[in-house]
């Protein structure tokens, strides 16, 4: 009983110190707020502006990118639009980047298959400059921030490179129906050019009684007159590099072979497909497609020797 006494009686003591230091500390909260306030609005305000600030950095990270992006080749489609809010002083432009040494000295692009030297091979290296077309976009944006105006500027520069160049034949300088490697890398020929037995089997082609006739091989006069070109029937060796006489007996002479015993048989077959395509206004050309039909049969039978 004794020390439930006692427990109440401590139970009231400190009831009564709480309201005594409750009463000695009323008004210490505003106070405290007030004195934290200025503190927490400072905070605030670097929060926005250090957002602010990033929100147009990545906008114009983002201009730089779009401006040169629609400005590279054969994409020129809305290349002078600029955003409502990029006004002066701001800029969105592209510069040609040949001085970007971001990408020089790229393993890639030293090696010696695109800057050269290789051995008795000369490289065009030029052709194979990737920083050739480079393109830049830039974008540059200047602001003042909603909070603390007078103490700072926001000042974005930012460039934006990229490789605007495919390497394909118009950009290169090539015609469609010349080869890259020849372009590019270039062998010692000068010993095949000034050979005499070259320049004296080329000149016994030129002089040669049926060298006119060879004319039918891609300038067949019927074909132009009736659809304005004319097949290629020239039978043409596969490119291929050896000095080994095997290889090349087995991988070009041979090929080559038939493609010439095929030449009679493919042109007889154009032919028969022009006279066809003749034939409602002029069907006495019915006549001269058996006859070549004929002459084809006779030449299957002999094995494909006309």
């Amino acid at each position: 009983m004794k020390n439930f006494d006692e427990s109440i009686r401590t139970d009231s003591l400190q009831k009564v110190a709480r309201k005594k230091l409750a009463a000695q500390r009323h008004g210490l909260a505003s106070l405290e707020m007030v004195l934290v306030l200025p503190f927490l609005m400072m905070l605030m305000a670097t929060f926005i502006v250090f957002g602010y600030a990033a929100s147009w950095k990545l906008r114009t990270e983002t201009a730089s990118r779009n401006v040169v992006w629609r400005d590279r080749s054969e994409r020129f489609a809305n290349r002078d639009f600029v955003p409502a809010e990029w006004t002066d002083p701001a800029r969105m432009s592209t510069r040609d980047g040949r001085s970007v040494e971001s990408y020089r000295g790229d393993d890639a692009l030293i090696h010696p298959i695109i800057a050269g030297p290789l051995p008795a091979i000369s490289v065009d290296a030029d052709l194979l400059d990737f920083t050739r077309d480079v393109r830049v976009g830039e974008a540059r944006m200047i602001r003042q921030p909603p909070l603390f105006a007078g103490l700072t500027t926001y000042d974005f520069n930012v460039d934006h490179p990229i490789l605007d160049d495919r390497f394909q034949y118009r950009t290169m300088g090539i015609g469609n129906f010349s080869r890259r490697f020849p372009v590019i890398y270039e062998t010692g020929m000068d010993g095949i050019r000034s050979s005499v037995a070259i320049a004296n089997a080329v000149q016994r082609i030129l002089n040669s009684f049926f060298w006119p006739r060879l004319e039918a091989l891609d300038r067949d006069s019927e074909f132009f007159a009736a659809q304005g070109s004319a097949p290629d029937f020239y039978p043409r060796a596969s490119v291929f590099a050896s000095t080994d006489r095997q290889l090349v007996s087995d991988f070009i002479l041979a090929p080559l072979r038939d493609r010439i015993r095929r030449v009679p048989s493919r042109m007889g077959q154009a032919t028969i497909r022009l006279y066809q395509s003749q034939l409602e206004d002029r069907p006495e050309l019915q006549s001269t497609i058996d006859a070549i039909r004929a002459w084809l049969a006779r030449d299957d039978d002999a094995g494909g020797r006309p």
